[in-house]
């Protein structure tokens, strides 16, 4: 399967018109069963659940993860047991209107480039000038796309003051990808701990998913390790550094057995 770095490169975003761009996003919205008409191609805090915990302003992107778009192309290139349990298909994910959504949004990104950058742009901009500039923007929702190579100069330019971050499987990416682009490493079913040591150590932040009910409180500390409730909210920005984001397992995830799910107790005496 491709990358997405190979099938999308910075020189692919231009800017075209606006009119033209909505009349693209339009023929996807048609092409995946939608009524001809303008949408968002972000989401916003009133329509994601994680994002309303968040007490700053938010949107985000929400593509189709792994293959699930086209099994050509792989949008979690470090993907290993995870379609099986993704967030993609929890909550509003279960029901196919959902998933339509967003292969539209994902369609207009792989085949109309040009038009996903305008209306990116576009309502970045308008997002602006509703809250002000240093609002958070999550451009993986689902996804793991390098966007640091993606993106033009010219719009890590342009928005220099939004905070842009993002959870990523792929640790071969700086922390700081753009000087407002924030990253925490995800661990996955295939991560060692002398590794997560590694990131922890140099000031990354990690995070993991752990077998915890929902109505249970993480401890600070569990052995050297320092953790911070990731459930809480959204903003990487608002983590200091060096701390293991404790996540709860949500959906098909807290049912099944799953080498992505880790108990407390595996981290004591690991460090």
């Amino acid at each position: 399967m491709l990358s997405p770095e190979q099938v999308l490169k910075s020189s692919d975003f231009e800017e075209i018109s606006l009119r033209e761009a909505f009349m693209l996003l339009t023929k996807c919205r048609i092409d995946a069963g939608f009524a001809p008409m303008v949408a968002d191609l972000l989401t916003y805090q009133d329509a994601q659940p994680k994002f309303s915990k968040t007490p700053w302003p938010m949107a985000g992107l929400s593509l189709l993860p792994y293959n699930f778009y086209d099994e050509s192309i792989n949008l979690c290139p470090k993907a290993t047991y995870c379609p099986q349990t993704c967030l993609n298909f929890q909550g509003r994910g279960k029901f196919t209107p959902t998933q339509l959504a967003r292969k539209w949004r994902t369609d207009l990104l792989v085949k109309y480039p040009r038009a996903f950058y305008t209306v990116l742009n576009h309502e970045l901009k308008r997002f602006e000038k509703k809250v002000g500039p240093d609002f958070l923007f999550r451009p993986n929702v689902f996804s793991d796309v390098k966007w640091e190579s993606v993106l033009p100069d010219e719009w890590w330019d342009r928005f220099s003051e939004v905070r842009v971050m993002d959870y990523t499987k792929r640790w071969d990416r700086p922390e700081f990808p753009r000087s407002n682009y924030r990253l925490a490493f995800s661990v996955g079913a295939k991560a060692q701990l002398k590794k997560i040591d590694g990131l922890l150590e140099r000031g990354s932040n990690v995070a993991i998913v752990f077998d915890v009910a929902k109505q249970e409180s993480f401890p600070e500390f569990v052995g050297d390790y320092r953790l911070v409730d990731g459930d809480t909210h959204d903003n990487l920005w608002d983590r200091g550094n060096g701390v293991i984001l404790a996540l709860r397992a949500k959906g098909n995830l807290k049912k099944v057995d799953s080498k992505f799910k880790f108990g407390l107790d595996s981290l004591e005496g690991n460090r």
